[in-house]
C-alpha cells in the first residue's frame, strides 16, 4: 500500500477543452458515495493568482499522483457550485465548492409523456434499465437543436440497451412509470433504489452496472482494522424503528403487519408504504416485510479514519479499495458505502470510509423482490406484461424472420481452450401476417445443438453472436415478439456446422475426364495438386462443367466425399468444348480453390449418311429392321429402360447360362445415382441417405447429420460410438459412457454422475459429492429403503425452488449443513420457510415428549409449548405459565409486584 505524493486540478471549459492547471492548493477534501454524486472542496491561499480561474462556472478534474503516475480516479470530475472568500478571517483565502458532473442528470427530465396515458405519464413497458436510460438520453439530445443549447454535450454513457458498462447482459427488465417532470437523476435513483443498477462517473462517462456485478466485488486484499485507525465511531439510529407496518395498493386496498420484534419503548409507531399497482396479497406481504425489516432494529454504520502515512497497513482509496467493495472490518464483511481523502494545510493526507450494516444489503434484496424486475411489473405482480400507452400498435402476429445468414469463426480463450463463435443475422421484422406495421420488442433465437439440446437466446436487434464448440451441428430458428407481447411465426430452420478451422481445403489435382456414348464421366484420385491426400475433414466435392474457361464457374453438382470421385453427366451438346473443374468443401464450410480445368468434347455416336444405307440393307422380307448387338459397349448406360421392354419379353429361357457376366456390365450400366464409382448410395446428394464406400457404411438424416458410421474397427449410431464392448456418446463437452455395467455422464472431461449397481453418485469436478442408492440398515439387512447420502467431500444438501423461471438462483426451503459451510460456522439442519405442523408432538428416546399447541386462552388466540402438562402459553398481550394444567398470567404477576407492563 502507498500514499499520495502530489495533487493538481485541471480546469476545463464545461464539456469543452482544458484551460488551466491549478497546483497552488492549501487544503482539499474529496468525498464519494456509492450511487450518488461525489463532492470536492478546495482552498487556495490568499493572493493566489490561480484562484481566479476557479471563481467561475467551470469543469474541474482532480488528479492525484500515486507511485509516480498521475491518475484521475472514478468520481473525480466536477462542476463548481460557488466559492467563499473572507478577507478578515482567512486573509482572503478562497474556498471553492464542487459537485460531481453527474449532477448534469438534474438538468434534463423525462419531458415526453406516453400518448393516451390517463395520468399523462411516461410508461416504459418491461424494458432493461439500459434501454430506459438510452431512450431518455437520446431523446434529450434530439431536443438540442430546438432550444439552441445543448444538454451535457460531451456526456458519454458506456452501456447499451442490452449490456451494462462491464459488457454484461442486464439481469432484469422493469416496467416503470415516470412523470414528465422527473429528472434523469430521479430515474437513475429509482433504478438503483430498486436494486436494478449501480452507477458511478468515470471522467465524463456515466457507467451503469447491473446490481451485484462489477461494483459489488469481494475485496479480500484489505481489512479495515482498528490497529491503524485514529477514529472508529459506530453510529446507531432509531429513526426507522416501527412496530406496525401498513401498505396501500391498487384502488386503496390496505394491508398491515404487526412487528413484534421491534423495540417498543416509544409505544406504537406506524410506517406506511404505497404502490398503486399492487393488488395481490403475496406482493403486499413483500412490501410489509421490507417496512418491518427496516423498523425491526436500530440502523448502524461503521466509520474508520486514518492518516495516509505510506505504512503497509494504511489502505488508500482507488488503489486498495473502491466504492461498492465488500471488505473485512473487525471480523465482519461490510460494504464500502462512502469514502474520502483529505489534505490538511500542513501537507498531511488522511482518509476515511463508511461501511454499511448488513441490514442495508438485506433491504436491497427486498427492494428487488418488491419491484420484481423479472417480469417487469412494479410491485411484483406475476401478471403478463402488456403494451401500454404510445401510438396504438398493431396487435397482429409478426411475420416469420427471413434471410437468415450464419457464419462462424474458431477462437481460443486465455487458457488455450478452443470455441467457435456463431454470428447470425436476419432481415428485421416490420409487418404482421396481415401485412400491417408492427413494432418488434425483441427476437427469440432457438438453437438445437447436435439434434438434442435446445437453448434459447434473446436480442433486440436482428443480429446475435453465440458461442459454441467447434464441429457442433446447429439447427437455428428465429421469431419476433411485438411490443404488444404477441409472439410471431418461426422462421425456416437454418442448418450450420460451427467452424473447426478457417483454413480451406487445398487445390485438388486435375480431374480425369472421358466421354463415352454421349456420357461425360468425371473421376478424381482424391489427391491435392501437390500429390498429397486431401484433408480428413473434407466434406464433399463440387463439380463444374462450363462452356468457358472462367476461373470461377457455376457449381453443377455436389458429390459426397469418398476419398475419390466418380460422377456422370448426360445431355451435353456434341462437338462443343467443355471445361471441367472440381473443388473441395470441408466440414467447417470452408471452400477450397478450383482445380485446373480439363478440356473435353462429346463426340457424335454415328454418321447419319452411312447409317441410312446400313438400315436399308438390314431389313427382312416384311420390312422389319434386323439388329444384332455384338458388343455391350454399343448400349449406352441407361439407354435401355423398363418402358422399352414389353412385358415378359425377356425371360430366363432367352438368357443362356452365364451369358451375362461382370464384363458385360460396364460403369454406368446401373443407374449412376445408385452406383457412383466406388460408392453405393441411395441418394446422389452429399450427406443424405445411405452410402457404402471402401472405408465403411455411412447414413445421414434429412438435415445432413451423420447418424450411422460403421468401419472395420468401430462404429457410431446417432452420435453413439461402439468399440470393444463400450458404448459412448460424445458432443464435444458432454459425454455419456456405458461400460462394464456403469453409465457415466461427464462435462468437459469431468465426471458429473455415475449410475451402477451401487446406485447413483453425483460429482462436482473431481469431488464426489454424494449418492442415492437402495440400502439396508447397517445392523438389520431386513430393513431396506432408499438412502440419499453426502460423501465425505460433499458439503450440504438443499431442497430448493425457483420463484421465477428466469431466476439465476434457487431459494432454499430445507438445508442439511453438517460442516457449517453453507451457513458459516452453523452446522445442522436449517429451515428456510414456514413450518406447518400436523401432529405437533416432538418425541424423545426416553419416552418424554414436547408439544406445540394452538388454541385460545381467555378468549384470545394463543400458541403454547408444553411437556408433561407444564409449559408456556403466549397471546398477543400476555404470557401464561402453566403448572400441572393451571395457567398463571405473567403480566398480572409482574403488575402485582410493582412493574408497569
Amino acid at each position: 500500500m502507498t500514499s499520495i505524493s502530489a495533487v493538481k486540478l485541471v480546469v476545463y471549459e464545461p464539456w469543452g477543452q482544458a484551460l488551466h492547471t491549478v497546483t497552488d492548493i492549501s487544503s482539499l477534501e474529496w468525498a464519494g458515495k456509492l450511487c450518488d454524486h461525489s463532492t470536492l472542496s478546495v482552498t487556495l491561499p490568499a493572493g493566489s493568482p490561480q484562484a481566479a480561474c476557479l471563481r467561475d462556472m467551470v469543469e474541474v478534474a482532480l488528479l492525484v499522483k500515486i507511485k509516480d503516475e498521475w491518475i484521475e480516479p472514478a468520481g473525480a470530475r466536477f462542476f463548481t457550485t460557488g466559492y467563499v472568500q473572507d478577507p478578515v478571517k482567512d486573509f482572503g483565502a478562497t474556498t471553492i465548492s464542487m459537485i460531481g458532473i453527474s449532477t448534469a442528470l438534474r438538468f434534463e427530465s423525462v419531458t415526453i409523456p406516453t400518448p393516451d396515458d390517463e395520468e399523462g405519464k411516461r410508461v416504459f413497458p418491461a424494458q432493461s434499465p439500459g434501454s430506459i436510460l438510452c431512450t431518455l438520453f437520446n431523446e434529450a439530445r434530439s431536443r438540442d437543436t430546438k432550444y439552441g443549447l445543448e444538454w451535457a454535450k460531451a456526456l458519454e454513457w458506456s452501456f447499451s440497451a442490452q449490456r451494462d458498462s462491464h459488457n454484461q447482459p442486464w439481469g432484469k427488465n422493469a416496467r416503470c412509470t415516470f412523470a414528465p417532470s422527473a429528472s434523469f437523476e430521479k430515474v437513475l435513483e429509482w433504478l438503483s433504489s430498486k436494486g436494478a443498477v449501480e452507477w458511478r462517473m468515470n471522467a465524463r462517462a456515466l457507467e451503469v452496472y447491473r446490481s451485484g456485478g462489477f461494483l459489488s466485488r469481494r475485496n479480500e486484499s484489505v481489512a479495515f482494522i482498528d490497529a491503524y485507525a485514529e477514529a472508529a465511531p459506530v453510529t446507531t439510529s432509531f429513526e426507522y424503528v416501527s412496530t406496525l407496518a401498513r401498505f396501500r395498493g391498487k384502488d386503496g386496498k390496505q394491508w398491515e403487519k404487526n412487528n413484534p420484534n421491534a423495540a417498543r419503548a416509544f409505544g406504537r409507531i406506524v410506517k406506511w408504504n404505497e404502490q398503486g399497482q399492487v393488488e395481490r396479497d403475496e406482493t403486499a406481504s413483500l412490501y410489509l416485510e421490507e417496512v418491518s425489516k427496516r423498523g425491526q432494529d436500530p440502523r448502524r454504520q461503521y466509520r474508520r479514519e486514518w492518516t495516509l502515512t505510506g505504512d503497509p497497513e494504511s489502505p488508500l482509496p482507488w488503489v486498495d479499495y473502491n466504492l461498492g467493495d465488500w471488505v473485512n472490518a473487525s471480523g465482519s464483511e461490510l460494504r464500502v458505502r462512502e469514502t474520502g481523502v483529505k489534505l490538511a494545510e500542513d501537507g498531511t493526507w488522511s482518509a476515511w470510509v463508511t461501511l454499511g450494516d448488513r441490514i442495508e444489503a438485506l433491504l436491497e434484496r427486498l427492494a428487488r423482490k418488491t419491484t420484481d424486475l423479472s417480469d417487469g411489473m412494479v410491485g411484483g405482480e406475476n401478471s403478463p406484461v402488456v403494451g401500454v400507452g404510445g401510438p396504438r400498435a398493431e396487435k397482429g402476429t409478426p411475420q416469420a424472420p427471413v434471410d437468415l445468414l450464419a457464419s462462424s469463426d474458431p477462437v481460443s480463450d486465455a487458457s488455450g481452450a478452443f470455441h467457435s463463435v456463431l454470428t447470425l443475422s436476419w432481415a428485421p421484422v416490420s409487418l404482421t401476417t396481415e401485412n400491417r406495421e408492427v413494432t418488434v420488442e425483441e427476437y427469440l433465437v432457438e438453437v438445437t445443438k447436435n439434434g438434442d439440446k435446445t437453448r434459447y437466446y434473446t436480442c433486440h436487434e436482428p443480429k446475435i453472436t453465440i458461442q459454441g464448440y467447434p464441429g457442433e451441428r446447429w439447427r437455428i430458428r428465429v421469431r419476433a415478439r411485438s411490443a404488444q407481447n404477441v409472439w410471431g411465426l418461426w422462421s425456416s430452420a437454418l442448418e450450420h456446422v460451427l467452424a473447426i478451422d478457417k483454413e480451406p481445403p487445398p487445390q485438388p489435382a486435375r480431374p480425369q475426364v472421358e466421354a463415352k456414348l454421349g456420357i461425360l464421366i468425371v473421376t478424381h484420385s482424391g489427391q491435392s495438386s501437390t500429390g498429397a491426400p486431401m484433408p480428413n475433414d473434407t466434406d464433399y466435392w463440387e463439380v463444374a462443367v462450363s462452356s468457358s474457361s472462367t476461373p470461377q464457374p457455376a457449381v453443377d453438382a455436389k458429390v459426397a466425399y469418398a476419398h475419390g470421385l466418380t460422377w456422370y453427366r448426360s445431355g451435353l451438346d456434341v462437338n462443343k468444348n467443355y471445361y471441367v473443374r472440381v473443388r473441395a468443401v470441408d466440414t467447417s464450410a470452408n471452400i477450397g480453390p478450383w482445380s485446373e480445368y480439363v478440356l473435353t468434347q462429346i463426340k457424335p455416336l454415328f454418321d447419319a449418311s452411312k447409317l441410312g444405307a446400313q438400315l436399308a440393307s438390314s431389313t427382312d422380307a416384311l420390312g422389319n429392321l434386323i439388329v444384332q448387338i455384338r458388343d455391350a459397349s454399343i448400349i449406352a448406360p441407361g439407354a435401355i429402360k423398363t418402358s422399352h421392354l414389353a412385358a415378359l419379353s425377356v425371360s430366363a429361357d432367352k438368357i443362356a447360362a452365364n451369358a451375362i457376366t461382370a464384363s458385360h456390365i460396364t460403369a454406368g450400366a446401373l443407374d449412376a445415382y445408385i452406383v457412383n464409382g466406388s460408392v453405393l448410395q441411395t441418394s446422389p446428394t452429399a450427406r443424405r441417405g445411405v452410402k457404402i464406400t471402401s472405408t465403411g457404411l455411412y447414413a445421414y438424416d434429412y438435415a445432413g447429420n451423420e447418424t450411422v458410421k460403421i468401419t472395420g474397427s468401430s462404429g457410431t449410431i446417432s452420435g453413439y460410438t461402439i468399440s470393444g464392448g463400450v458404448i459412448e456418446q460424445s458432443s464435444y463437452s458432454s459425454k455419456i459412457r456405458i461400460s462394464n455395467g456403469r453409465i457415466t455422464f461427464s462435462e468437459n472431461n469431468q465426471t458429473q454422475m455415475t449410475i451402477d449397481d451401487d446406485g447413483m453418485a453425483i460429482w462436482e469436478g473431481d469431488r464426489k459429492i454424494g449418492y442415492i442408492s437402495a440400502n439396508n440398515k447397517h445392523d438389520d439387512p431386513t430393513v431396506r429403503g432408499l438412502s440419499m447420502n453426502l460423501h465425505t467431500e460433499g458439503d450440504y444438501v438443499t431442497w430448493s425452488y425457483k420463484i421465477h423461471p428466469s431466476d439465476q438462483y434457487s431459494t432454499t426451503m430445507l438445508t442439511l449443513d453438517p460442516k457449517g459451510r453453507f451457513y458459516k460456522n452453523k452446522p445442522g439442519i436449517h429451515f428456510g420457510n414456514d413450518i406447518w405442523l400436523n401432529g405437533n408432538d416432538f418425541k424423545f428416546p426416553d419416552g418424554s415428549n414436547f408439544a406445540i399447541r394452538y388454541g385460545t386462552l381467555d378468549g384470545a388466540p394463543c400458541t403454547g409449548i408444553s411437556s408433561n402438562n407444564n409449559g408456556i402459553d403466549i397471546t398477543q398481550d400476555d404470557v401464561y405459565v402453566r403448572f400441572n394444567g393451571t395457567c398463571f398470567s405473567l403480566r398480572k404477576l409482574l403488575r402485582d409486584n410493582g412493574y408497569n407492563v
